[in-house]
């Protein structure tokens, strides 16, 4: 073979080669057919740059219940997947919650949260939005200090009141918290894992998230030791009811089959309207005001304007988190609407 042969083939082989890298190219760009909305693929600027993400918003506001969109742009950036997916989470969704697929952001309640662009494969490529959800007007609250005790060195048993100074009805949606010692440590972690009684106030009024956890990390400890701090879901009740009806006869005793707490008394209908299924909650305290824990209970029917329906229920004597009648020195009994608001 003479050279001018060899110099030939090596141009073909060349030419097929950048021929296959075109067409790898073209495949590449051809990602966004079918690719995960709201989106964008750029792979026209310089390779010198290398991969990155972008969102077209670094900082939204929005009032609980609004919503906007992020729009993502990955740029110089093959997936060995195929098709680039992006995964949106939120570092605190009683902040603002974000669609994990579509980067559609909702506001919950007030305060600050950040919204988080990644590409699944690629660690290093994500990017940030700042999110503020601001307070809606008329609504006010304050959050007291947690409340309870450690029993049986590993039950914690507590609560968070969270009184309304606000003009308008407020909605206590959710909470979760981060249980640390004095030095930072983390202890433990709870999400979504407290619900309050009742879980919507008036003016003037106070609810109570409440929760029990148990953890071996409580062990030899006190609440005095431990740094509890809460993420609390609140936001208008907007029209939801916020009625209160009457708590009469309760009655608090040992069960005669052991030693489990029994439950009685009645509540009245005291308003024009029909209660559908009502929830009675009972707050317990003990002799030094100290709070030890929360029972509630729905009833299995409504109750009609006037009439009174009486209610019994058992707590059971099992557990760290049991109470018994003899340490009970106070309780606080509500009876309210069953309402849930989405």
């Amino acid at each position: 073979m003479n050279k001018k042969t060899i110099a030939l083939s090596m141009m073909l082989l060349l030419t097929s080669a950048l021929s296959a890298c075109g067409a790898n190219n073209a495949k590449s760009g051809d990602q966004k057919s079918g690719q995960q909305p709201n989106t964008q693929i750029n792979n026209s600027s310089k390779a010198s740059n290398g991969p990155s993400i972008t969102i077209d918003k670094t900082k939204i506001e929005l009032y609980p219940d609004e919503s906007v969109t992020l729009n993502a742009t990955v740029s110089n950036y093959e997936s060995p997947y195929g098709i680039i997916f992006i995964t949106w989470s939120s570092s605190d969704d009683n902040i603002a919650e974000v669609s994990s697929l579509t980067g559609t952001v909702t506001g919950v309640s007030s305060g600050k949260a950040i919204i988080t662009a990644s590409v699944s494969g690629a660690e290093n490529l994500v990017a940030t939005c700042e999110v503020t959800v601001k307070k809606e007007e008329g609504v006010n609250y304050e959050v007291g200090s947690p409340t309870g005790f450690i029993r049986d060195s590993y039950y914690l048993m507590f609560n968070i009141p969270v009184k309304n100074t606000g003009t308008k009805n407020l909605y206590l949606k959710n909470a979760d918290f981060l249980i640390t010692n004095k030095y930072g440590d983390q202890l433990v972690k709870s999400v979504f894992s407290m619900n309050a009684h009742p879980n919507i106030i008036a003016p003037g009024e106070t609810g109570y998230f409440c929760d029990t956890e148990y953890s071996s990390a409580f062990e030899g400890k006190t609440l005095d030791d431990l740094v509890i701090t809460p993420s609390l879901a609140i936001r208008s009740a907007k029209n939801a009811k916020c009625e209160r009806y009457k708590v009469s006869g309760l009655t608090i005793e040992k069960s005669t089959y052991g030693s489990d707490t029994v439950v009685k008394g009645t509540v009245t209908n005291d308003k024009q309207e029909r209660i559908g299924k009502p929830i009675i909650a009972i707050h317990f305290f003990n002799k030094d005001n100290k709070y030890l824990k929360t029972e509630a209970r729905s009833f299995q029917e409504g109750i009609n304007p006037g009439e009174s329906k009486d209610f019994s229920f058992t707590i059971m004597n099992i557990g760290g988190d049991s109470i018994t009648v003899d340490e009970i020195g106070k309780t606080e009994a509500i009876a309210y609407d069953n309402v849930s608001i989405e």
